[in-house]
């Protein structure tokens, strides 16, 4: 995760700002931003109270790990890019 955000920081910011341009409209938008961050915070809570007893929960831990990585990957570039969080990402 960490390397491929670091190898591809230049790549996903382009993107961001290309989709971002185009298909903003902030009453839509807004709405799945919120959905997303809340969708993800309850993954992240049922991740990591059931990833030590259920395989489904453990293999969905570490797919956050990897999002984790490749989020700190991409704002620990060395190019000078805006901060992103993990639902940007998405």
């Amino acid at each position: 995760g960490y390397l491929e955000g670091v190898l591809t920081a230049a790549r996903v910011d382009q993107q961001y700002r290309s989709f971002w341009e185009s298909n903003y409209n902030a009453s839509f938008w807004d709405r799945v931003v919120r959905w997303t961050a809340a969708t993800e915070q309850w993954t992240r809570l049922e991740a990591a109270r059931r990833a030590a007893a259920d395989p489904y929960w453990r293999r969905v831990a570490l797919v956050l790990a990897q999002l984790d990585g490749l989020v700190a990957g991409y704002n620990d570039s060395p190019d000078e890019l805006p901060p992103l969080d993990a639902t940007q990402l998405y």
